[in-house]
């Protein structure tokens, strides 16, 4: 323990010593704006290609579970408000789409065995613990069979990674492409919304610093905050609940 204590220590000295040393080369306000308004103008030269290039990087990076946003922002950034929003909410859903697709074509049974068995042999094994997560997924299980729409737009907006939850709800038979479509959009365009309006926004108040209030991106904030507020685990929380003496009878 103490030679680990130690090893960490002097780790964590150095990296701070070679930032300490190297503090000049950090860009500064105006070195990132050159670099922005660059990378914007770079991708508007390439034209259709440059649209294309972006929009597989955000399909990609929506399909393998990775994070979007700065992606999504950047969309708003270099294509506009309305453009941006297109490319985003399409690239989006379409990475999603890939994603269930992946996941009912390949990996269905697997998630299946992994995730929604409910054997004997594995509650045997694992025991408690076993048993309090065989409950949950019964619930899903059960609800999924009466109430897919409902079902599927909690697990949407639950706080699980995003590729678990479309890899999940792939497995899931009752959950077809279109009902998944659905859901996702609903879950999707909002966030896709503020994100594009914020890169908009930011790219005019690099050029304008003195821009009214833009109103559609303080509504879209405030929802967001009410979703963070109450959505997420309040959502699944207040959903299980309600739910759970489903499994009682």
């Amino acid at each position: 323990q103490i030679i680990k204590s130690t090893t960490t220590i002097a780790i964590v000295f150095v990296l701070l010593h070679q930032i300490y040393q190297k503090r000049n080369y950090f860009p500064s306000k105006d070195d990132i704006q050159n670099r922005a308004f660059y990378a914007a103008a770079k991708v508007e030269k390439k034209g259709p290609i440059g649209v294309v290039y972006y929009f597989l990087a955000l399909v990609c990076c929506e399909a393998i579970g990775m994070t979007t946003l700065p992606i999504e922002v950047a969309g708003g950034f270099v294509f506009g408000l309305r453009k941006g929003f297109v490319i985003n909410a399409v690239g989006k859903v379409g990475g999603a789409m890939l994603a269930y697709s992946i996941g009912r074509t390949f990996l269905a049974s697997r998630i299946r065995s992994k995730f929604l068995s409910q054997s004997e042999k594995s509650s045997k094994k694992d025991g408690g613990v076993d048993n309090k997560s065989r409950q949950i997924i019964t619930l899903v299980q059960t609800c999924i069979n009466k109430e897919p729409f409902t079902t599927a737009l909690v697990m949407r907006f639950s706080f699980f990674p995003q590729l678990f939850k479309n890899l999940i709800l792939s497995a899931m038979e009752r959950i077809d492409w279109k009902l998944f479509f659905v859901v996702t959009c609903i879950h999707v365009l909002p966030f896709t919304l503020l994100f594009s309006c914020l890169g908009h926004d930011s790219a005019l108040r690099m050029r304008i610093p003195d821009l009214e209030k833009n109103r559609i991106l303080m509504a879209c904030v405030f929802i967001s905050t009410m979703n963070g507020m109450f959505g997420g685990t309040s959502v699944v929380a207040f959903w299980y609940h309600k739910k759970k003496n489903v499994i009682k009878h």
